[in-house]
């Protein structure tokens, strides 16, 4: 499994969007310049805990707006549920298909497998944070192997607000 160090430099990724668009992370980079990058792995549309964050992301919209940073949501859900779910949620943010764990495997998500030790709805990639900086390094990770333990709203603002007083530019 791929694992990364804080200040490590990130991989580069390409996904489709939920309208069939590809979606290029180094040219969202160059598009988005002196920005942070919260690429977020959820479960899919069809988990009611993920719903809740991803409602929470989206109304919380503004403050992450204010602190520069954008957000990126990736799940190896179907085109269609996604679709759906960006549909009836008015996610705002780029919603990527990670349909064959492309963005799971050079990322290090864990996977829950079909002969995991306990049933949760068949094969799927579990929650996973990657905050990245302006330059491309990997400022904050957490990797979850279940839908539990992922940080709260109020948890990722004080890891933002922690980090961006604290944090060292590269030079």
């Amino acid at each position: 499994m791929t694992e990364f160090r804080l200040g490590d430099q990130m991989p580069n990724f390409q996904l489709n969007t939920t309208d069939g668009a590809t979606f290029d992370f180094q040219k969202f980079q160059q598009g988005h310049p002196n920005q942070w990058y919260f690429v977020i792995n959820f479960r899919g549309a069809w988990c009611p805990i993920c719903v809740d964050e991803i409602e929470s992301l989206v109304a919380n919209k503004g403050y992450f707006e204010g602190k520069n940073i954008q957000i990126i949501l990736t799940s190896d859900d179907s085109a269609d549920n996604l679709r759906q779910l960006v549909a009836d949620k008015a996610v705002p943010f780029p919603v990527l298909v990670d349909d064959n764990n492309d963005f799971a495997n050079a990322y290090g998500v864990y996977s829950h497998p079909d002969d995991a030790i306990y049933n949760d709805h068949g094969k799927h990639n579990e929650p996973a944070y990657f905050l990245i900086s302006e330059d491309n390094r990997l400022l904050y990770q957490q990797k979850q192997t279940n839908p539990f333990g992922r940080p709260t709203l109020v948890e990722l603002r004080k890891i933002i607000q922690y980090i961006q007083k604290s944090y060292k530019k590269a030079e």
